[in-house]
């Protein structure tokens, strides 16, 4: 079974950030050493592997020639397959990745890698591709599903991202 999207979770940021409302993870500090102290680090390690990880192999990819927007249009498979490692991460962590903070995780690094106002587009053509049942949304989550087997198993980086770059 596939894992959930998240990109219903994702059109509400995006309609607070078109507000002006700032999406500051959350400003109360948890109680050093509870499950949800841990739980927040675990999740900020994940933000931290992720943006380390893959903003690298989109440098390599631009280098390349390649973007997550093409004459085509957005990358769909390329996004979808963030969000599901993401996902992927999370679970093997025994975290939530249906949770506010798991989907604050997911779009600051999105942001990370193309900025507010482009993870805003992303996230409606998202939105809208999901709607759509899109067969390139599919592709991108059983890449990444494979993609983070493989990594977990050998301890080496994802490089199934790359191939979602391919037309």
């Amino acid at each position: 079974m596939a894992p959930p999207s998240g990109i219903k979770w994702l059109a509400q940021q995006a309609a607070l950030l078109a507000g002006g409302i700032s999406l500051a993870l959350s400003e109360v500090m948890p109680i050093p050493f509870s499950k949800q102290w841990k739980d927040e680090k675990e999740y900020e390690a994940i933000l931290e592997k992720a943006i380390i990880t893959f903003d690298a192999q989109y440098k390599l990819l631009k280098v390349s020639g390649k973007n997550i927007e093409t004459t085509k249009g957005i990358n769909k498979r390329a996004l979808e397959y963030l969000l599901t490692y993401l996902h992927c991460a999370m679970r093997a962590q025994q975290l939530d990745p249906t949770s506010e903070k798991a989907r604050q995780i997911q779009q600051r690094l999105f942001e990370k890698l193309w900025g507010s106002e482009a993870t805003l587009r992303y996230i409606k053509e998202l939105i809208a591709a999901d709607q759509n049942n899109d067969e390139e949304l599919k592709d991108g989550r059983s890449r990444a599903v494979m993609a983070y087997r493989q990594a977990a198993q050998t301890g080496n980086q994802p490089m199934g991202w790359f191939a979602c770059f391919d037309d």
